[in-house]
């Protein structure tokens, strides 16, 4: 094989193997990390999740999706993070974001479970999907 006809395949190789990567990481559905709420997720079954979403909108019945989306993706002090944030980044904004509401007693009893308006924002947002 010659010199340019080896680099002209691995070029096109390269690309094929590269660019739908590059797609897909910035491409990500935020929708399904938000809506996730990571330690809920691992002690209760969809439907109780469904339950806890349906009881939080009960009692916050003015949000909307949207708005359920902006309120999850904005810090206390009023900043946003992107959409196109990588999930492993948005899980741990949302952690942190858990973890300050419990130390501030932004809480919420939903259900008979003691949550962080956080996990309840989220659980709420996945009884909507």
């Amino acid at each position: 094989m010659k010199r340019s006809a080896f680099i002209y395949h691995s070029l096109i190789g390269t690309a094929v193997i590269a660019v739908p990567s590059l797609r897909c990481s910035n491409n990500h559905n935020y929708l399904q990390v938000l809506q996730q709420p990571k330690f809920l997720s691992r002690i209760c079954d969809v439907a109780t999740l469904h339950h806890i979403g349906n009881g939080y909108r009960d009692n916050f019945p003015l949000y909307s999706k949207e708005q359920l989306v902006n309120k999850l993706m904005k810090e206390s002090d009023g900043k946003t993070i992107s959409k196109n944030t990588g999930d492993s980044s948005i899980i741990s904004f949302l952690d942190k974001k858990i973890k300050a509401d419990f130390e501030s007693g932004r809480t919420v009893v939903i259900k008979g479970w003691i949550l962080a308006e956080t996990e309840a924002q989220q659980c709420a947002l996945f009884s909507l999907s």
